[in-house]
């Protein structure tokens, strides 16, 4: 299934982000192994987002944007965005990542998707943007269910005015599991097949530990880049990755460690917000379980 968004503008020294709710029309239920992304240049990133059966009535085929011209924030965009699952994305201008061969995210027969798009325009003229995504599916359903990873920080982000500032914080093996209701107690390891990092503007280094209730880190994450963090492919069997690293799996009494440092030289404490001028500090990605 192909979708494609745009073309549409994007106005003279200013952020534009949008949502477009479509059907995808598949009659059947399907399992994604491999997503393509193509953008045009000046996205700062492009999400698609699903929701669950109790989610507010969104209204099809419209762009929904974050803000207004005047930087106002859009209510009823912001109450639907209380309810997003994350389903992929990207912040480089092309992707194309396979699956491993055994593994399929599933696809429930009529689903619809929200297509999330941010471009960044700092010039005195228009730019336009335009976003195409492929999904490939798996021939018969397969062996393991691909899952979400979605670790956000929020609360505790945050970075007083002309400081470097430093934030940590742990999600252990229960804790992953419960952000979509998994039960540890049927399950034994976390297999790790995918993961990158969001961050804004004011970020210097972000990294990933896997770590143990003994005190034990190995770094499993690194990037310094806010604007393209890389896209890190953990196992032997995917394809499509720049970066691939051995397997990557959390037990019980284990989880992940996300450590970000920031340099926020304005006048303003900065805390989490959507424009680039705010700040983020999330690692998306997929696995699936045993």
């Amino acid at each position: 299934i192909q979708l494609h968004l745009g073309p549409f503008d994007v106005l003279p020294n200013q952020e534009t982000e949008f949502f477009y709710y479509t059907s995808l029309g598949n009659t059947e239920e399907e399992y994604v192994n491999r997503v393509e992304i193509s953008m045009k240049a000046g996205s700062h990133h492009f999400i698609l987002y699903t929701y669950p059966d109790d989610a507010p009535i969104i209204p099809e085929n419209v762009e929904r944007y974050l803000r207004d011209e005047n930087g106002i924030y859009q209510i009823a965009t912001l109450e639907a965005m209380a309810y997003q699952i994350f389903f992929g994305g990207t912040q480089w201008s092309n992707m194309d990542i396979s699956f491993p061969p055994n593994v399929g995210l599933r696809l429930p027969a009529d689903t619809y998707m929200d297509q999330n798009t941010h471009y960044i325009n700092t010039s005195n003229e228009i730019y336009t943007g335009e976003v195409y995504t492929n999904l490939h599916f798996t021939e018969t359903e397969p062996e393991y269910i691909a899952e979400i990873l979605q670790l956000v920080v929020i609360e505790s982000l945050v970075l007083p005015p002309h400081e470097i500032t430093t934030i940590e914080e742990t999600f252990m093996f229960e804790e992953i599991l419960a952000v979509y209701d998994l039960d540890p107690d049927i399950i034994n390891t976390i297999n790790i097949f995918q993961l990158f990092s969001h961050a804004h503007e004011k970020m210097t280094e972000f990294i990933v530990y896997k770590v143990d209730d003994s005190g034990s880190n190995e770094q499993v994450y690194w990037t310094d880049s806010w604007e393209h963090p890389p896209i890190n492919c953990y196992g032997n069997d995917m394809s499509g990755c720049v970066n691939n690293y051995p397997t990557l799996s959390i037990s019980e009494n284990e989880g992940l460690k996300l450590r970000a440092t920031y340099n926020n030289n304005t006048n303003e404490e900065l805390g989490f917000g959507f424009l680039s001028t705010d700040e983020m500090m999330i690692v998306f990605g997929y696995f699936y379980t045993d």
